[in-house]
């Protein structure tokens, strides 16, 4: 399984939503409701799938899948 496609598993489990398809531009401001919770879902989702942790600067600049995708590929 690629890494896009474990991380659209992960999406589609956080948000309940299997229909649910990543692109690089979803973000909070086109997915309503990728909010604040559903961010600290995420990245304890994507934490424990690709067993990686993430700093709190990271989690600060995580403004769509393109910047999820850029910190998961860097470690």
């Amino acid at each position: 399984m690629t890494t896009i496609e474990k991380l659209q598993s992960v999406f589609q489990d956080v948000f309940d939503d299997p229909s649910i398809r990543l692109t690089s531009e979803l973000s909070p401001a086109t997915y309503p409701d990728w909010d604040s919770v559903a961010t600290v879902r995420l990245i304890l989702s994507i934490e424990s799938e690709f067993s990686i942790r993430f700093t709190t600067d990271q989690v600060a600049g995580i403004k769509s899948v393109q910047n999820l995708l850029a910190v998961i590929e860097s470690q």
